[in-house]
């Protein structure tokens, strides 16, 4: 309700089609005009989820920290074995 009137709209599909096809991950579906929207709906999302799986199995990195950890672990080997303190004369 606009100041007590009673305000009705109509959708305008145009626009958020265009806006979901400038987005790179939009997707757009008029309820009204498809008489199977939820089967296009979840094809949609089966189709994002097996992408997104794709992505995963690809995108594996190689750990490397572990030379830097050995290095380390040396360093502080060694630190052992050096005496501190001189000797008195």
């Amino acid at each position: 309700k606009s100041e007590g009137d009673v305000v009705k709209t109509a959708l305008n599909p145009e626009p958020l089609r265009l806006i979901s096809e400038l987005s790179q991950e939009g997707f757009y579906q008029n309820l009204i005009a498809s008489p199977n929207w939820m089967g296009s709906i979840l094809e949609y999302l089966e189709q994002k989820e097996y992408a997104e799986r794709e992505m995963d199995v690809q995108e594996r990195k190689i750990p490397r920290y572990y030379y830097f950890l050995s290095l380390a672990f040396c360093f502080i080997g060694i630190s052992f074995l050096i005496p501190t303190r001189r000797k008195a004369s």
